[in-house]
């Protein structure tokens, strides 16, 4: 093989892998096969619905939480199927950092041809959520007892004043 082709060859290569992203990336995989990660940051807060075209009814919806994201799977059901759910959604919603499916949840669902993903913004700035472990913010100090405030006259005046 001569050494363009060669060249030519592992730089095609090279693109095409690099192309080819993680499930759990913003946007899915890269590729046609139905998965889906969609993130929510302060200034980009996301709820995303699935909608059954046929009736417009929503079958499925989650707020985003702020500082995280949901990855969905779209698969064909093998075996006994219902012709109207022919399909199983897998999804799990976990931190921005996070690329496992621990903790995914799943339902039937309407073929790619009677379903829609619609993906809106809610008003931002949104702030994300506080955890438990979050530091408490520091106590103040307690104001003074009645007893240990200073003598003031009716302009707030202490003795001196």
């Amino acid at each position: 093989m001569p050494r363009f082709a060669r060249t030519t060859l592992a730089v095609a290569l090279t693109a095409s892998l690099a192309g080819c992203g993680s499930v759990f990336n913003a946007g899915g995989d890269s590729l046609s096969n139905d998965n889906y990660t969609y993130e929510s940051t302060t200034w980009s807060p996301k709820s995303v619905e699935l909608i059954d075209t046929r009736t417009a009814e929503t079958l499925w919806s989650v707020d985003i939480p702020v500082g995280q994201k949901v990855t969905m799977k779209f698969e064909r059901e093998h075996g006994d199927r219902d012709n109207s759910f022919p399909d199983r959604m897998t999804w799990v919603v976990q931190g921005l950092n996070s690329d496992s499916w621990r903790g995914r949840q799943s339902m039937l669902v309407p073929g790619p041809g009677s379903r829609l993903v619609e993906v809106s913004l809610r008003p931002a700035p949104e702030m994300e959520a506080q955890t438990a472990a979050s530091p408490e913010p520091p106590a103040l100090e307690p104001a003074p007892a009645p007893d240990d405030a200073p003598d003031t006259d009716a302009n707030g005046l202490g003795d001196n004043g």
